[in-house]
C-alpha cells in the first residue's frame, strides 16, 4: 500500500491537501487553547470570592451560621456573610 500517488501532479495535490489539513487542525488547537485560557481568567474572580468566603467561615470555627443566627449567638451575622460570600463565588466561578 502506498500513501501517495506515483504521478507528480496527483501526488502534489495529495501532499498539499495533507499539509492544509494539518494547518487547519493546528489553527483550531490554538483557538481552543486561547478560549480555555480566557475562560480560566474569567473564572478567577469567582474562585477568589469562594476562597474568601471559605477563609472567613473557617475563621468563625466552621459553626453552623443559620443555627447561630436562630439562637442569637454572637458572630452569626458574620458567619452568614461568609456563607453568602462563598455562594457568590461559586455562582461567579
Amino acid at each position: 500500500m502506498k500513501w501517495y500517488a506515483e504521478t507528480g501532479p496527483l501526488r502534489t495535490r495529495q501532499l498539499l491537501a495533507d499539509v492544509l489539513v494539518a494547518l487547519w487542525v493546528l489553527l483550531w488547537l490554538r483557538i481552543g487553547l486561547a478560549v480555555d485560557d480566557a475562560v480560566r481568567r474569567l473564572g478567577a474572580p469567582g474562585r477568589e470570592l469562594e476562597e474568601a468566603g471559605n477563609g472567613l467561615s473557617g475563621g468563625l470555627n466552621g459553626a453552623d451560621p443559620v443555627g447561630r443566627w436562630r439562637r442569637g449567638e454572637p458572630g452569626a451575622a458574620e458567619a452568614l456573610a461568609a456563607l453568602e460570600l462563598r455562594a457568590q463565588g461559586l455562582r461567579v466561578g
